[in-house]
């Protein structure tokens, strides 16, 4: 759906377009906009968690065996979004950890990761 707002499109969804003299029309880039954020309110996402991603996930300095460990769960979620989906069969990743490391804030940022890129998750 167009965002009503648009300053490309007035909210048609549709921009005109002219090329060697022939019109054409093409979906507005606020459609695609407006998508992700309806897929990504549809996902119910906590309120507390509607801002994680991988740049502002934080790694604990104190702990070089957690932070180790931190490290390569971000490296592993993270090449898990940007390679989805996988012609190998695999079709998750599990998260496992004591509470408070981090779980929840890198399987939010997968599934926005995911959502961006038009996917659809709850």
């Amino acid at each position: 759906m167009a965002k009503a707002n648009c300053k490309l499109c007035g909210g048609t969804g549709w921009v005109v377009a002219e090329n060697e003299g022939l019109s054409a029309a093409d979906r507005c880039s606020c459609v695609a906009e407006s998508r992700a954020e309806e897929l990504e309110a549809r996902a119910q996402i906590p309120k507390n968690y509607q801002r994680a991603s991988f740049d502002n996930f934080s790694v604990p300095q104190n702990n070089p065996v957690t932070e180790r460990s931190l490290r390569s769960a971000i490296f592993e979620v993270n090449g898990y979004a940007n390679n989805f989906p996988f012609s190998t069969g695999k079709n998750g990743v599990l998260l496992v950890g004591p509470p408070g490391v981090g779980k929840t804030h890198l399987a939010v940022a997968a599934l926005r990761a995911l959502i961006s890129r038009g996917y659809e998750g709850i």
